[in-house]
């Protein structure tokens, strides 16, 4: 026989569901009854029983006329960074985008180490959404600047992820880029440069807007040299390499410097064909299509100017086209 149900805990089961659900009605009550006062110590108790409950988004919800004086006296207090990040959400939920924008342009700013370097990228995009939504002329000139603060930020992460954090000094300098976002020159002489992060270097020239000859070639062929193999073998990556080193405006504005860049790419493809009968079939094939996409991009590039040099250098580049199609057949 089945055995009867316990209907005394039944009893206490519907019981205690009806005092928390009385519980909640009451807490409503006096949470409507706090935020339609015009009580400001009364709304300042509040948000702070809602902070300790970790309820911090019925702050934003509550629609009291006090919640920005209460987180800005929070701050002027001392309090932390949960407060500027509230504020800041308050901006932007109430429609004070150009208010947002600017607390959150402050808040990557930050020298508070213990904000990431993601957070502060966090931070850049949401300023650059809200000053878009804004209306201050003010803010709106500070965009192009929050968008270079972010490739900034982005060169800073790509060092970051570039650095080996075996030794105690590295960790020391994975912690170091993991924090405030650090100029560019810094970047440069503190880290792009000491640790022969070649690409990194050119970002940060392409950043600066820095367009100088000398540099730029001493780096590109830093780049050429770390990855040219001189024993009759064409490395993919030096051919991925010449793609990446075409897209870069100092080779395209620059005679010398297509001039250079052609001849690497001569000597490469010329490389692989003197040393083709070392590939299989396959490789030969995948690598000949590789050399020849660079060879038409080369002449392409050579017959758009009207210099006597790279136009000699298109009929080099023609005459390899030609091997590289039938190797690649």
């Amino acid at each position: 026989m089945d055995s009867l149900p316990d209907v005394s805990v039944q009893h206490e089961l519907s019981l205690k569901k009806r005092m928390d659900k009385r519980k909640a009605v009451n807490c409503d009550l006096v949470i409507s009854c706090i935020t339609s006062s015009d009580d400001e110590l009364a709304h300042a108790a509040l948000f702070r029983w809602m902070l300790e409950r970790n309820k911090a988004n019925l702050i934003l919800q509550s629609k009291s006329p006090y919640v920005e004086q209460f987180l800005t006296h929070e701050i002027s207090s001392g309090r932390g960074q949960r407060y500027l990040d509230l504020l800041w959400r308050f901006y932007e939920k109430a429609g004070h985008y150009d208010k947002a924008a600017m607390l959150l342009s402050r808040l990557a700013d930050n020298e508070n180490e213990e904000i990431s370097l993601s957070q502060r990228f966090a931070y850049l995009s949401h300023a650059i959404i809200c000053a878009q939504a804004g209306n201050d002329p003010k803010t709106k000139a500070m965009i192009q600047e929050l968008r270079d603060k972010v490739e900034v930020a982005h060169i800073q992460l790509a060092i970051k992820e570039c650095m080996d954090i075996r030794t105690p000094k590295q960790q020391e300098l994975v912690k170091l880029l993991d924090g405030p976002i650090l100029s560019l020159q810094v970047l440069l002489e503190k880290f792009a440069a000491p640790y022969g992060l070649h690409k990194v270097q050119l970002a940060i020239f392409h950043c600066a807007n820095l367009y100088s000859e000398e540099p730029i070639m001493a780096v590109w062929e830093n780049i050429l040299q770390s990855e040219f193999k001189y024993e009759g073998e064409v490395s993919e990556r030096l051919l991925c390499t010449l793609h990446e080193l075409t897209g870069d405006p100092w080779w395209t504005q620059n005679e010398a410097g297509q001039r250079y860049i052609m001849e690497v790419g001569i000597a490469v493809v010329q490389a692989f064909l003197d040393s083709g009968a070392k590939f299989t079939p396959m490789e030969r094939a995948k690598i000949a299509a590789i050399c020849d996409s660079c060879v038409s991009m080369f002449s392409l590039d050579a017959r758009a100017v009207s210099s006597q040099h790279l136009l000699q250098l298109d009929r080099h580049f023609s005459a390899l086209h030609l091997r590289l199609t039938a190797m690649s057949s």
